[in-house]
């Protein structure tokens, strides 16, 4: 949604300066990097990226297991 009404992905930057993102990359290692301290904070599966049962039962969702386990979706 960012660059919805933003096109040019403008966004406030250092002092009173106005920066761009537009066309910019992130480096992949960074990337993954990132998603994996994203997953586990989270306590997910790190590899796949699928919610682990015993999450799940933490928090007091167990009852979808079942199902999220028959379509592959769960670790």
């Amino acid at each position: 949604m960012i660059g919805l009404f933003n096109p040019d992905l403008e966004m406030p930057g250092p002092g009173d300066t106005i920066i761009t993102r537009k066309g910019a990359t992130m480096d992949r290692a960074e990337f993954e990097r990132m998603k994996d301290e994203y997953y586990d904070l989270r306590r997910w599966d790190v590899p796949s990226g699928l919610q682990k049962q015993t999450l799940l039962e933490d928090l007091r969702l167990g009852f979808v297991c079942r199902e999220l386990e028959g379509l592959g979706l769960l670790k």
